[in-house]
């Protein structure tokens, strides 16, 4: 199959809406934003089958939002802005029905893709596209700058989990050398990092998946030589690397799903290789692992947290490009379903009220869609833009 880049999709589709988030019942969607519709700007609130909407005031912008918390009856978006200097962090209050601007002292590009929150607070460290200096911390409604050190370095973390009373972030950079591991306290504001000794690589990690008292983060890697995953001890701060015997193929995982104590993963791949065609079995426990091979060798296929545990098993949708299939995994490895969509980019998957929910965009008509699967894994579309 030809590969297509999805930052291809960001130069010529119209996607208005791409992810989907929780909060009090209904699932919301932000402004997301490709470069054609840079100027568009409402908030859809999804529920019961229909959409109800909010027209918000935020700059032009491409890709404005990938991430959204909620910490009480307040929902806050971060600011990513792939290629655009956009540095509104949007507020909206339900309780109130208004909209707060928090406007961050940075225009960088790519500032943030992912946050986390324990309920209270909530997090987001840098992923940055331009070097940005500070990761994102929300406190009792005030969105404070956490410095970071300035070395340069771009690309440095992309997913924040919470765990045992920290913030963590897997280091990912654009270089070979860095390997921090982000540490935050969100109880004295403390920032700090452990270090680890990884293989030369760049763009090494850009995730953890929790499991018990451990962080698991799989190795993506532009190099071939980074094929350890990545594992932290909350308790201890302990970093462990274990070797996986697994095929030699760069961009390797950049989504994976906990079953029980067992990661599944897809592979992502790069697009100048045809390679890329094997996911993985992880026992979080034993360390024990093993392959599957999915038949598809292209690059560019099951992006960042395309993923998700639903009734037992790991449904990944091909958020990286309509080429790659729909794929439910059991724990052992073994394919269980699969479904091309051909003409539809595919957002992150969630699950609400029983069943799988995503956007999906008709790249032919340019609809905009939620995307339910059901538990016979029964498609169903529902139109709203």
């Amino acid at each position: 199959m030809t590969y297509k880049s999805f930052e291809d999709y960001y130069r010529e589709a119209e996607i208005k809406h791409l992810v989907l988030f929780k909060h009090n019942g209904c699932l919301i969607s932000p402004p997301f934003c490709t470069d054609r519709c840079k100027d568009y700007s409402r908030v859809m609130i999804y529920k019961n089958g229909s959409c109800n909407w909010i027209d918000v005031d935020t700059p032009p912008a491409t890709s404005k939002y990938n991430s959204m918390i909620s910490i009480g009856n307040s929902v806050f978006f971060a600011p990513y802005g792939i290629w655009d200097k956009f540095n509104t962090v949007l507020e909206i209050n339900f309780d109130t029905d208004k909209e707060v601007y928090h406007t961050i002292n940075s225009t960088a590009m790519g500032q943030f893709y992912n946050m986390a929150s324990d309920g209270n607070t909530a997090f987001s460290a840098p992923l940055g596209y331009e070097e940005v200096s500070f990761s994102l911390f929300i406190k009792d409604g005030q969105v404070k700058q956490i410095p970071m050190p300035n070395t340069g370095e771009l690309k440095k973390h992309m997913g924040t989990v919470w765990a045992n009373g920290f913030y963590w972030s897997a280091p990912r950079g654009e270089s070979y050398d860095y390997d921090q591991i982000l540490k935050f306290n969100p109880t004295t504001e403390e920032l700090s990092f452990i270090a680890a000794d990884l293989p030369k690589a760049r763009r090494k990690y850009s995730d953890f998946i929790i499991a018990g008292d451990k962080l698991f983060s799989l190795p993506l890697g532009r190099d071939f030589d980074l094929h350890q995953m990545l594992i932290v001890d909350t308790l201890t701060d302990n970093v462990e690397l274990v070797d996986l015997n697994v095929p030699r193929f760069v961009k390797k995982y950049n989504a994976g799903v906990l079953l029980d104590d067992v990661i599944i993963a897809l592979p992502y791949g790069h697009k100048d290789n045809g390679d890329a065609n094997f996911g993985l079995v992880f026992n979080t426990i034993t360390y024990k692992h093993s392959i599957f091979d999915i038949g598809l060798t292209f690059g560019g296929k099951y992006r960042f947290r395309s993923g998700v545990e639903y009734n037992g098993v790991a449904v990944f949708l091909p958020t990286g490009t309509p080429n790659a299939d729909i794929i439910v995994v059991d724990k052992t490895g073994a394919i269980l379903f699969r479904k091309n969509l051909l003409e539809y980019i595919l957002g992150r998957p969630i699950v609400h009220e029983g069943l799988i929910h995503t956007i999906a965009y008709n790249v032919i008509t340019k609809k905009h869609s939620v995307l339910t699967v059901d538990s016979n894994y029964t498609l169903n579309f529902i139109e709203f833009l």
